[in-house]
């Protein structure tokens, strides 16, 4: 027998004994476990938050606005002049 019909044969075996099912139902359970962490640590915290609170970087941000000939837009929309 050639090595493709042995993993053929391997496969075919390994649903017959429903451990193919097995790992696919558990492989389902951890993504959607780590789906519903990911949920709970990233997101869920922004449900507690009130609405007028503004969140305070430690870091300032720096803003690049790459603009050709576009002063009076630049003025109407940031009043930086």
């Amino acid at each position: 027998m050639t090595a493709i019909q042995n993993i053929i044969l391997y496969l075919s075996e390994i649903y017959e004994q429903h451990i193919f099912l097995d790992i696919l139902f558990w492989c389902t359970i951890v993504f959607f476990g780590a789906q519903f962490l990911f949920y709970i640590f990233f997101y869920f915290p922004f449900l507690f938050r009130k609405k007028g609170e503004i969140f305070q970087g430690k870091n300032p941000v720096s803003v690049i606005i790459c603009a050709k000939n576009e002063e009076e837009n630049l003025k109407k929309i940031y009043h930086l002049y």
